[in-house]
């Protein structure tokens, strides 16, 4: 085993220019592939596209100079996405309004962001738009969903959130450390990163780090979906040749001074409960690449969000990439 903390940057540049693909992702989360319940943060799904900088037309070369850092462009990845969050109580077969749980919730939102690098260093910066409440058909969803797998039909959708449009701006920064060669191609390196979320959605602030085991360690990790951190946002890249895979474990703990879920809308707080104010999560995982597809999951320890919360929560996060 070699200590090489200062080659992230040397290993790094030759993979980037080989890798440097647009890429579709579909992610989807749920708590099925974690604890096998139904509540709380219950689905959510993300449809991305990551544009490389040889794919996207000139007039985007503005993109890099969004991102403080300074990246250049060919180092700026472009991305937009679409997603769908919700969320219920924990028992979903009781037709009033259940005043001690969360209350039901969708939230709808379209998104687009630039992620940059400059050295070991990846910043990502999203904007997103969206609405919450009927329009955001996160009660069709569900139904069709549970109509489909045999489930439960929910009762309480008619309690949910009010609909309101929503403006939300994440940022987040990572650094890879490569910290030691192991066997072969093996190697294992160190994330720290830190990020915040200011809107009419979520406003927080989160710190964490990840760590990887693998033979294809690339400067992006799967991709989470607000409002845990993203990784950097980059979408999980296939390795061009061969098997890439890596296992990784991390940790993340989040100060919430806003969860509009917990918290009520800006318009109409309707039913709320009393969030706690710091939030954590440890994460553990696989990814899997081959040629220009890649393959992750994710499974997620979430920390109690509001006071009445009787436990934890565990859901699992996978994510499907395709490059072309």
């Amino acid at each position: 085993m070699s200590c090489a903390s200062g080659r992230a940057d040397a290993q790094e540049s030759p993979i980037k220019r080989e890798q440097a693909r647009s890429v579709i992702s579909f992610q989807s989360e749920n708590d099925l592939y974690g604890d096998g319940e139904d509540r709380w943060y219950t689905n959510g799904f993300r449809l991305a596209v990551a544009l490389a900088p040889q794919d996207r037309p000139k007039s985007f070369s503005f993109v890099s100079g969004l991102l403080p850092s300074g990246a250049k462009n060919e180092d700026t990845d472009l991305f937009m996405a679409v997603g769908q969050s919700m969320f219920a109580p924990a028992d979903i077969t009781i037709k009033e309004r259940i005043l001690d749980d969360r209350p039901y919730a969708g939230w709808l939102y379209f998104e687009v962001g630039a992620s940059g690098q400059v050295g070991n260093m990846q910043e990502t910066l999203t904007l997103s738009v969206g609405v919450t409440g009927p329009p955001a058909l996160a009660e069709r969803s569900q139904k069709f969903v549970h109509t489909l797998t045999g489930s439960p039909e929910p009762q309480g959708w008619e309690f949910q959130i009010d609909a309101e449009p929503t403006l939300q701006i994440f940022y987040e920064r990572a650094w890879f450390y490569e910290v030691a060669d192991l066997f072969g191609p093996v190697s294992m390196d160190v994330s720290p990163r830190f990020g915040a979320n200011l809107g009419s959605v979520f406003i927080d602030a989160n710190a964490g780090v990840i760590g990887r085991i693998g033979n294809f360690l690339p400067h992006a990790f799967p991709p989470r979906i607000n409002p845990s951190a993203t990784g950097t946002g980059k979408i999980l890249r296939a390795k061009k040749t061969g098997v890439g895979w890596y296992i990784f474990g991390g940790f993340e703990t989040r100060a919430v001074a806003r969860n509009m879920f917990l918290d009520g809308g800006i318009f109409d707080n309707g039913h709320t409960v009393a969030k706690r104010q710091f939030v954590n999560e440890i994460s553990a995982g696989i990814a899997l690449s081959y040629d220009r597809f890649a393959l992750s999951y994710s499974y997620v320890h979430r920390s109690r969000e509001f006071e009445l919360q009787s436990e934890a929560q565990a859901f699992g996060s996978i994510n499907l990439s395709i490059a072309f």
